[in-house]
């Protein structure tokens, strides 16, 4: 991620930019740099600073030997500051534009709000949703971008389930992304032809994003449910260029998991090799082992996990991944 993708991506930054206009924000900059400039014009010493001024903008004459200010060309001086102020210009554009709401995004963040209305009112006093099993497939690509494949199988218990909220959340080494569509997010039903499962984005920051999943009919008490949750982020895994990440699933189900599997991936074309560990919770019958990978035309190695006949309560499995050189 570019150094002002980070930059921008801070509350404060985004909070000074929202709702002003390209003359608030000039203003507002050209008082900040002027005020920025007396500070140091104090602090710095002035005798050095004319001197330093006087060097560079005086000559003297080699026949009479007299003090004389070295000629600037008109054109040359007002070049300059044209240029100065362009650039200047270019820069409090481009911040404005990019942290301008369109009205787009002023329709998804209301939205948003309806979406989170219906979660808070929709809310379950207990838990009704149990993994029956979990399958997860991660692809780190030579350019460390990451594609997640999550296939699952939930069963309800006590009563009907209408939807539930999936959370994504990468480090701030990854590129940020506008929406849900810019990951290329994904959910489809595998079952009968009579189900469906849709989606609301419910929270949408740059590194974080939200989604209210919505069975078509709820899932009935005691049926299953099986179902793909897939998407794309440019540098998920850009962390393991220079320290180890963590991937997993950490969730709550109430009765016996029959499988949960991870799997994750380097391509081949990525520099290093991949190492990992378990760093979650210990289960009986679990199992890593190292396993080669390809599919439609993308080969890489990496490693699977399995565990089977896991006791219902607290879920934690965690995998911590990392580079060998």
């Amino acid at each position: 991620m570019s150094l002002m993708d980070r930059i921008a991506a801070k509350p404060s930054v985004r909070k000074f930019f929202e709702g002003k206009t390209f003359i608030g924000v000039l203003v507002a900059g050209v008082a900040i740099v002027t005020g920025a400039i007396t500070v140091l014009g104090e602090i710095s010493s002035a005798d050095k600073q004319v001197a330093k001024w006087l060097s560079n903008a005086v000559k003297r004459d080699p026949v009479s030997q007299a003090l004389e200010l070295k000629p600037v060309p008109e054109v040359v001086l007002a070049g300059i500051i044209l240029s100065w102020a362009v650039l200047i210009a270019l820069v409090v554009w481009a911040a404005t534009r990019r942290f301008t709401r369109t009205k787009e995004q002023k329709s998804l963040d209301e939205m948003m709000g309806s979406v989170r209305q219906i979660i808070a009112q929709g809310k379950q006093d207990d838990p009704i949703k149990t993994w029956i099993s979990v399958h997860d497939v991660y692809l780190i690509g030579k350019d460390f971008s990451g594609t997640f494949t999550r296939t699952a199988i939930v069963k309800t218990v006590g009563q009907r389930l209408h939807f539930f909220e999936h959370r994504i959340e990468t480090a701030v080494n990854a590129d940020a992304a506008e929406s849900l569509a810019a990951i290329r997010y994904k959910v489809r039903d595998l079952g009968n032809q009579k189900n469906n499962i849709v989606y609301l984005p419910s929270e949408n920051e740059p590194f974080r994003k939200k989604a209210c999943l919505f069975f078509l009919p709820p899932v009935e008490q005691g049926e299953t449910r099986k179902f793909e949750i897939s998407y794309e982020w440019p540098g998920m895994f850009n962390r393991l260029k220079t320290k180890a990440d963590d991937i997993g699933f950490i969730a709550k189900t109430l009765e016996i998991m029959s499988v949960f599997r991870t799997e994750v991936y380097l391509h081949d074309d990525a520099p290093g090799k991949l190492k990992c560990t378990i760093t979650g919770k210990r289960y009986d019958n679990q199992s890593l082992e190292g396993k080669e990978y390809s599919v439609n035309g993308w080969r890489g190695a990496g490693f699977v996990y399995e565990t089977k006949e896991v006791p219902a309560g607290d879920l934690d499995f965690t995998l911590k991944i990392e580079m060998n050189s």
